[in-house]
């Protein structure tokens, strides 16, 4: 298992301390997946407290540097963004980011999106 897997694993375990731990060291090296997980961490306030604009922020560094989940995170965030009424970037921008870097489950949400008849989320 490599250290993406196993601080990932941490955060399914719920052992946030150990994965902030584990994270911060690889966060020094500017590493696109760290930093897109800890946009994750700060989205959802897992481990830390809940803070939209630094999840934003970081999930925003990972996606320019080319990393697909951020890009379909960052996109998923606008969208929570958008349905409490706050002017944001359009979360398709973000999705299709995603979608061009190859990131499959980014492909799928998009024709649910676009596809006519099917229930955005």
């Amino acid at each position: 298992m490599n250290l993406a897997e196993e601080i990932t694993n941490l955060t399914f375990e719920e052992r946030y301390d150990e994965a902030l731990e584990k994270l911060r060291s690889v966060l020094e090296q500017g590493t696109a997946w760290a930093e897109g997980l800890l946009g994750v961490m700060y989205h959802l306030g897992r481990g830390i407290s809940r803070g939209l604009e630094q999840a934003e922020k970081l999930m925003r560094r990972a996606a320019d540097k080319g990393y697909g989940p951020a890009a379909h995170n960052l996109g998923s965030l606008m969208m929570e963004y958008k349905m409490n009424g706050a002017e944001r970037a359009d979360p398709m921008v973000w999705y299709r980011k995603a979608q061009a870097l190859g990131f499959q489950v980014a492909q799928d949400e998009f024709y649910v999106i676009t596809t006519p008849g099917r229930r955005t989320p």
